[in-house]
């Protein structure tokens, strides 16, 4: 399977991928808003939370979160599904037939080059990984090896760049805002189990005052 890109196709690759990582940096802003948000709206660290206030809380920045998440990948699906249809335009205008090679996003060392991909290093040195992946590859013609060969990579590209924004929404929960958050909350029930023990006692002190009268 011949790799190797053109200059034209190294500079619209390098495109496409600063393209859709800016969309990921401002997404992950999105959402340390919500957190933000709820921090300033909902929690203060003067005031005591029962379990129903916090788990309105929780809910709340949930729904925010999963729409917000919702709203993007549903973007950027739609994006790579016009981006993936153009291009199988073109094709068609060549006489070239585009298969996409769906398991391909589930190659973790292809992902791993992704998330760190220099255009000039994955053009000349990823052929090793990539052979592994060569007798799944059919052409539907001969001639037109390497023009086809460049619009699969392409393809593949774009899902595993999908791939590798879902496996990021997972790691929301490591963020530190939502450590943060936490940690305030764990904080608030530690408060509001030492006012509990507090009333207990006040309690039994007013039932002994009580039967001494």
């Amino acid at each position: 399977m011949n790799v190797n890109l053109t200059p034209l196709h190294q500079k619209e690759l390098a495109r496409f991928l600063q393209l859709f990582r800016e969309r990921v940096t401002k997404h992950l802003q999105a959402i340390d808003a919500e957190f933000e948000d709820l921090q300033s709206d909902r929690l203060s660290a003067d005031d005591v939370y029962n379990q129903k206030d916090i788990c309105e809380a929780l809910q709340l920045l949930a729904f925010a979160i999963k729409s917000n998440v919702r709203i993007e990948m549903q973007e950027l699906i739609n994006m790579n599904a016009l981006l993936l249809g153009r291009a199988m335009a073109t094709a068609q205008k060549h006489k070239v037939d585009l298969t996409l090679d769906i398991g391909a996003v589930e190659n973790r060392e292809l992902l791993k080059r992704v998330e760190r991909l220099d255009v000039a290093e994955w053009a000349s040195d990823c052929k090793s990984i990539a052979s592994k992946d060569a007798q799944k590859a059919r052409p539907n013609v001969s001639e037109e090896g390497p023009y086809v060969e460049d619009f699969r990579r392409s393809e593949e590209k774009i899902r595993e760049l999908e791939s590798r924004i879902h496996e990021n929404e997972q790691h929301i929960s490591q963020s530190k805002q939502f450590q943060a958050m936490r940690q305030m909350i764990d904080k608030k029930n530690e408060q509001l189990r030492v006012l509990r023990e507090r009333l207990q006692q006040y309690e039994l002190e007013d039932e002994q005052l009580v039967e001494d009268d």
